[in-house]
């Protein structure tokens, strides 16, 4: 989600597929074959070559995606990933939850903050890629995650449609909101702010780096 070059790469081995919704998946392997020099026929067809080794079926207008691509421009994929996590950040998720999934499912809202929020700490997500992020299943995450755990414990809330200054985030080839991306809002501290105690997360494998700060933090 962080690091999306790393993302990219592990689609491209068979990971973090989700079949049922591609949209995401194909424009980030778009970009990734794209910003490697790629050309627009070459990158249609090692995407349909991917699409055709892992059973994925792309249903979207490949060629309409990668054209906007070139001509309205793109970001680079995300690469260099430095957020820093501190004691507190750890201590915030630890007192609130106790099982393992409800903790990562929180740190992974928290990093996404640290990275994306805005200065109220509003930000959008796709849940869809963060399901596949974690390794969390996407029906838990709202039902059973959200609902009753993080936004109970005063950790995350929702915001609903209407009522944030965000401009909602919009496909690049069609006008309308992407209804799986969801608008939330962090309630514990986010800023992305370095100290000497704090370690380093670069989103290489979230579980493992969630473990190891773990680990760091309490050994």
């Amino acid at each position: 989600m962080l690091n999306e070059k790393s993302e990219a790469e592990q689609i491209l081995s068979g990971n973090r597929i989700d079949k049922k919704n591609t949209y995401r998946t194909t424009l980030l392997l778009a970009k990734y074959y794209l910003q490697s020099g790629k050309t627009m026929l070459e990158t249609r067809e090692l995407i349909f070559a991917w699409g055709k080794e892992y059973g994925v079926y792309i249903a979207h207008n490949l060629t309409r995606m990668i054209s906007a691509l070139i001509h309205n421009g793109m970001d680079p994929l995300a690469d260099n990933i430095k957020i820093n996590i501190n004691k507190q950040d750890i201590e915030n998720i630890l007192k609130r939850f106790s099982t393992y999934n409800e903790q990562l499912l929180a740190f992974a809202f928290l990093v996404y903050a640290k990275k994306n929020a805005d200065h109220k700490g509003h930000f959008i997500i796709s849940m869809v890629g963060l399901s596949l992020w974690t390794g969390i299943h996407k029906n838990n995450i709202y039902s059973r995650y959200l609902k009753k755990s993080l936004f109970a414990m005063e950790y995350l809330e929702k915001i609903e449609s209407g009522n944030n200054d965000m401009q909602l985030l919009k496909i690049v080839n069609q006008e309308k909101i992407v209804s799986k991306n969801s608008v939330f809002k962090i309630l514990v501290p986010f800023k992305n702010n370095k100290s000497k105690n704090s370690i380093i997360f670069t989103d290489t494998n979230i579980r493992e780096e969630f473990d190891a700060i773990l680990k760091h933090f309490y050994n």
